[in-house]
């Protein structure tokens, strides 16, 4: 079997884009994926009042409220008929 030697095939030019883009492909899907799920993490952390938690938070807030608001009006609509049917 003949040995082939590397730099009879390739210059250091190529062997260091080669070794460049080989580095690039495992480094740089990771470190987008960090970012990300940073940037998400940051969305679900209350701040201020511009992140995703704090929407969901006013709007929990606000739907409580309104819950809370109809069953006393429902209570009161159920006491009125109550008395209603009494005479």
């Amino acid at each position: 079997m003949e040995q082939v030697i590397i730099s009879e095939i390739l210059t250091w030019q190529q062997a260091a884009v080669a070794i460049v883009i080989i580095i690039a492909v495992l480094v740089v899907p990771p470190v987008i994926n960090y970012l990300q799920n940073r940037a998400i993490k940051h969305e679900l952390k209350p701040n201020s009042g511009s992140s995703t938690r704090d929407a969901v938070d006013r709007i929990e807030k606000k739907l409580t409220e309104h819950v809370d608001s109809e069953a006393a009006r429902s209570k009161a609509i159920v006491e009125r008929l109550d008395k209603l049917e009494e005479g």
